[in-house]
């Protein structure tokens, strides 16, 4: 989800005051745009955790129902609410210098055949972690966005972005004018990650579906494997498999769910291009219904047992035999030559100064494709600014690994993706993900990030993570690390940032260690 190509659509919004909301007019733009990113750094003025919700186009009527998973401390809870005023994407504390916020995905924010769908991951500092989907029931094209406290006030100082997804790395696309499925065959060659968005409804009867990913024309179940945490209504789901699906079968609406209601859907696949090791996706999607009474929000990693260039990329529903007419794809190509990239075994990946500008920059994003030399799986951590004090980091996860499901908080850890690193005794597996860092240079507030990772070999995990580095400095270093032993050859950790002048304009060399 942190590894879409983004470009701001108008400058940042800060609040010089506290206000109820903020609300984001989508202005006249000149270049082609199909998604929309929401970005949220903030801190309520008063009252601890506050739930923070979304509307569109002025909307306040009963046209809204959203799903949420969500982790507190050592607590994973899922809960599902329909006709309400607004959707939730997450929460914010009062905390002193504690932000938090979100990253919010709004896929086809133009079309009018559908409802619109959203899917965000979100954290408040480390005092809570949210992967929320819902929908607004209205076909009308977007025209604005407003945020909004469910109780009490954003405080001054919080920003909000407005973002597109950025068409000039569009490879493929493509909008379904009767059912079918998807059918991607012009990937570049080029090394590098290619992400995708999709807002999809199957053509199964009577439940829910699972997205399918076929690579290269290979069918065989046997080589792939997969493993998913979910939130589907009230309940919490963990479990993988060997299989070709992408997560499990919560994540996208079918043919009786509600009229108009269509997934939010978004992957990563990482190095698809490298032939020498498996290519690793992770991957989350949402979708709200009325009429079955049920909704989900389902967050997956997987794998292709190959260590093979990936010439094609077939998409269909898990259960059903097609995605339904007005369905929609697009896969973009990660700016690579726009990163800069580490790479190779040694202790650390570090990012410096010469790497992170000291000005201009509203968020980094970064990835990392990698094992360990450990002999075992291991956390991947990180530090900023050389500060290795674990106490200075806090952090709150959701992780499922097999058939457990682990919420946890901790005062004291620097862990980027729990368990993300796999043995590099495991041949060709490797494992990692993305991560985003809100607001890296403003010195008025504590840093505040959000992860998404896992691997599957033989073991599986998928997590996402939310945390804070308690130092209100501009970070100009970032060293990424292994809990135990050194990062192994053929890693790969990569960084980018998005600015004021245009979030793919900034251009950096190539470095290796």
């Amino acid at each position: 989800m942190f590894q879409l190509p983004l470009r701001l659509m108008q400058a940042p919004t800060e609040l010089s005051e506290n206000a109820s909301s903020v609300t984001l007019t989508l202005p006249t733009i000149t270049y082609k745009a199909r998604h929309l990113v929401i970005i949220v750094d903030g801190i309520t003025n008063t009252g601890g955790q506050t739930r923070m919700a979304m509307r569109f186009n002025g909307d306040s009527g009963s046209n809204y129902g959203d799903e949420v998973f969500r982790a507190d401390g050592a607590s994973a809870s899922a809960a599902q609410r329909n006709a309400q005023t607004s959707g939730r994407v997450g929460e914010l504390t009062s905390t002193s210098n504690v932000y938090g916020g979100a990253y919010i995905l709004i896929p086809h924010y133009k079309g009018t055949d559908g409802h619109k769908s959203y899917v965000s991951l979100s954290g408040s500092g480390e005092e809570a972690l949210d992967a929320c989907g819902g929908r607004w029931a209205d076909t009308d094209a977007i025209t604005s966005v407003t945020l909004l406290m469910e109780s009490n006030n954003f405080a001054a100082t919080s920003r909000f972005l407005l973002c597109a997804v950025d068409e000039r790395y569009l490879i493929e696309e493509e909008i379904l004018a009767s059912d079918g499925t998807f059918t991607f065959d012009k990937l570049p060659t080029l090394q590098g990650d290619i992400c995708g968005v999709g807002y999809l409804r199957s053509d199964r009867t009577g439940a829910q579906d699972g997205i399918q990913l076929t690579i290269n024309g290979n069918t065989t179940n046997g080589n792939y494997s997969r493993q998913v945490i979910a939130g589907t209504a009230a309940a919490t789901g963990v479990g993988g498999a060997a299989d070709r699906r992408m997560g499990g079968d919560g994540a996208i609406p079918d043919q009786s769910c509600t009229a108009g209601a269509f997934s939010a859907t978004c992957f990563t696949t990482y190095h698809p291009q490298n032939g020498d090791d498996d290519a690793h996706t992770i991957y989350i999607s949402s979708f709200h219904s009325v009429s079955t009474a049920n909704a989900g929000v389902d967050l997956g990693s997987s794998r292709l047992n190959a260590a093979a260039v990936y010439t094609t990329m077939l998409f269909n529903p898990q259960n059903g035999t097609n995605f339904k007419e007005d369905s929609m794809m697009s896969l973009y190509q990660v700016p690579k030559p726009r990163l800069v990239r580490v790479a190779g075994s040694g202790a650390t990946h570090t990012f410096d100064s010469v790497d992170i500008p000291s000005s201009g920059i509203q968020s980094l994003q970064g990835s990392i494709y990698g094992q360990n030399d450990s002999g075992a799986t291991r956390d991947i951590q990180w530090n900023f600014n050389n500060d290795t004090t674990a106490s200075n980091y806090n952090v709150q996860s959701l992780k499922g690994t097999t058939s457990t499901l682990t919420a946890a908080q901790s005062a004291g850890d620097d862990v980027l993706i729990p368990e993300g690193f796999p043995d590099d005794g495991e041949a060709d597996i490797f494992g990692g993900g993305s991560f985003f860092i809100a607001q890296p240079l403003q010195t008025d507030r504590h840093k505040h990030w959000l992860s998404f990772g896992g691997y599957n070999g033989s073991a599986r995990t998928v997590s996402i993570a939310t945390g804070r580095w308690e130092n209100a400095g501009a970070i100009t270093e970032i060293d990424i690390v292994s809990h135990t032993g050194n990062i192994a050859a053929g890693s790969i950790s990569e960084l980018s940032s998005l600015d004021t002048d245009d979030v793919t304009d900034r251009s950096r060399n190539t470095k290796s260690i």
